[in-house]
């Protein structure tokens, strides 16, 4: 931003420097060609010479912007004040511009920030969401595994068997399935429940009853499970 108020106010100069030796150029007479034998432009010959000779006596650039004796017998006041009010102007127009340019900056630096927090909260978001996926196929796959699948070349079959076990006494067919899931394979345990789970309503309240008598914790791992039995297509 130094760097930039420092062109600025050179820049300023020079056009005021411009300004005020154009003005001094134009103001300044012109020599008008000398006719021979004419002793008017002889003497005009003379003006124009002692004219050169006060040029050549004029101040430095330095001493033109700071107002020198030269510049106020060649000017008008009014030529003066308009210099001075267009330098005026083109210095407050830089101000201006200045102070545009730091608001920008600052506008810049503010959008940047919220920029920066925004990238920060997308990547918690990005990593919360991750996590959340994880722990989502995690829960599915306990889901999965969870589940007692019914495959279709299986459903005649266990349809048959609990048609059979609706037709037994509840406390017979009770101990039957008992026997089923206190052997040591799973298997055993999922084909009782899928059993029960095709038996008629009635029939499997009456069974679950008689075997939570003696084996509450196995009836109530029954009722569980029965929840569980997913059937395929």
């Amino acid at each position: 931003m130094n760097k930039k108020l420092i062109f600025i106010a050179v820049g300023a100069g020079l056009v005021t420097f411009v300004a005020i030796s154009a003005s001094v150029y134009f103001l300044t007479p012109k020599a008008a060609p000398i006719m021979a034998g004419d002793p008017n432009q002889l003497e005009a010959l003379e003006a124009s010479k002692t004219s050169q000779t006060d040029q050549s006596n004029m101040p430095d650039a330095k001493s033109l912007l700071s107002g020198g004796d030269y510049v106020r017998r060649n000017l008008t006041e009014t030529q003066l004040k308009s210099l001075i009010f267009e330098a005026r102007d083109n210095i407050k127009a830089y101000k201006n511009k200045l102070e545009d340019l730091k608001i920008r900056e600052e506008r810049l630096q503010m959008a940047q920030g919220v920029l920066r927090k925004d990238i920060e909260e997308l990547s918690k978001l990005r990593i919360e969401l991750a996590s959340a996926v994880t722990t989502l196929k995690d829960e599915r796959e306990k889901l999965e595994q969870s589940l007692i699948k019914v495959d279709e070349n299986e459903v005649n079959n266990l349809q048959q068997l609990a048609a059979a076990y609706d037709k037994m006494d509840p406390l017979a067919a009770g101990k039957i399935l008992l026997s089923m899931s206190q052997s040591q394979s799973g298997r055993s345990n999922d084909d009782a429940v899928k059993i029960l789970f095709y038996m008629t309503e009635r029939v499997k309240a009456e069974v679950l009853a008689s075997i939570a008598e003696t084996e509450p914790g196995i009836s109530a791992y029954y009722c569980s499970e029965l929840k569980q039995v997913v059937v395929k297509d």
